[in-house]
């Protein structure tokens, strides 16, 4: 196909290969990794933090905004000096912001690296020793099942 510039187009839509079938190379078996129990519960852990505490986050930012936006007169209460209440409370956004950071990679450091690391050890081990003809069989099943 010419583009009307001249130049031929990089893509060929008129020449889709309409197979099903997808070609599969060697490597970790990524649908069974995904239906095993250990990623599930790696999945599970990791929404039971990250859920909760974004939600969180969320309702803290969103009352700041509307604090800001319809009680003035309370946000402008001065503390000390110059510092009043809206000043306050947007430090406290950013320090939120960086206290949620350290907590995350703590959380992460702790409960998640861990079982990722042991699902990475046994997939690599799994896949090693798997005979690559068995692999690609395995695959292929899981793909046609998937895309059923």
């Amino acid at each position: 196909m010419t583009h009307w510039s001249g130049r031929t187009t990089s893509a060929s839509f008129g020449r889709i290969d309409s197979s099903t079938e997808k070609e599969v190379h060697d490597g970790p078996d990524f649908v069974r990794i995904q239906r095993s129990t250990e990623f599930t519960e790696l999945r599970s852990g990791l929404r039971g933090f990250v859920f909760p505490v974004t939600i969180l986050f969320f309702g803290w930012y969103i009352g700041f905004v509307v604090l800001a936006a319809y009680f003035g007169e309370f946000m402008s209460h001065r503390l000390i000096g110059f510092v009043n209440v809206g000043l306050v409370l947007g430090v406290l956004q950013f320090a939120s912001t960086v206290l949620i950071t350290l907590w995350y990679r703590r959380f992460a450091k702790r409960r998640i690296d861990p079982k990722t690391a042991a699902l990475r050890e046994s997939v690599r081990r799994e896949t090693a020793r798997q005979p690559a003809a068995q692999r690609s069989h395995a695959r292929h099943s899981a793909l046609r099942e998937v895309n059923q």
